[in-house]
């Protein structure tokens, strides 16, 4: 077919960096270190976040490690449920 593409149409040359995604989840504290997120994606098990949170003007920001991720409905919307564990500046998890 005429038209189509025979090249890739993107390259990376440096693959060493960070990418930051922002997302607005409904977040809530179950404990004192852990949280529990919802959001319109999955999430990896494993994988370390930060979330910023805005209450009242003022900006706390926590690092965070998805312990587990599973699908639930939400006003008849599949949403995605994040179990985070928070992690101390060391980046291990808080006792």
């Amino acid at each position: 077919m005429s038209g189509r593409r025979g090249h890739t149409r993107v390259r990376f040359s440096n693959t060493k960096g960070m990418l930051r995604i922002s997302r607005d989840v409904v977040v809530k504290r179950t404990t004192q270190r852990e949280y529990v997120a919802v959001s319109g994606q999955p999430g990896v098990p494993g994988e370390v976040l930060t979330v910023a949170f805005v209450q009242g003007g003022d900006r706390q920001s926590e690092v965070v490690q998805i312990v587990a991720s599973r699908p639930v409905v939400v006003d008849g919307v599949v949403k995605h449920e994040l179990q985070l564990s928070r992690l101390d500046a060391r980046g291990s998890e808080q006792k």
